[in-house]
């Protein structure tokens, strides 16, 4: 197992954001995440593998299409990046049996990602899914 420090990670990371994300390239996941990808999130839990995650980003992406991350503020130490990000976007389709609210919303979060051998192996998603439920009409202020 090849550690990667540094720049290389937040290189990594930002190709993730800015191509597969806000490009919408799903194609490159296999380029840039581990094969035995694990992707934990306080909310949903955890999901295994590519494939989940290619899922996980069109469900997202059909929820909101115009969905656009911005990253805040990277923190690197040995094979771990931490991202700190706000998220932008309108829930103009179906969000977790929510039905189209057509709201803009923006969201705070923070992931923590494992990087080996130059590709995403881990994340943990932490973010403000009480500001979405809120920003949606879901859950009263």
């Amino acid at each position: 197992m090849a550690i990667v420090e540094g720049p290389n990670n937040r290189d990594l990371s930002n190709r993730f954001i800015e191509e597969v994300i806000n490009g919408r390239k799903l194609s490159l996941i296999d380029e840039t995440v581990a094969e035995d990808f694990v992707y934990i999130d306080s909310t949903i839990g955890t999901v295994k593998g590519r494939d989940s995650l290619k899922e996980r980003l069109t469900r997202m992406f059909s929820s909101f299409p115009d969905l656009v991350w911005t990253v805040e503020q990277y923190i690197s130490e040995g094979d771990t990046i931490v991202t700190h990000y706000s998220v932008t976007g309108t829930q103009d389709g179906e969000y977790r049996s929510i039905p189209a609210m057509h709201k803009k919303i923006t969201v705070q979060g923070v992931s923590i990602n494992k990087i080996i051998d130059g590709k995403l192996a881990e994340t943990r998603m932490l973010r403000d899914d009480l500001g979405l439920m809120r920003q949606l009409g879901v859950i009263p202020e």
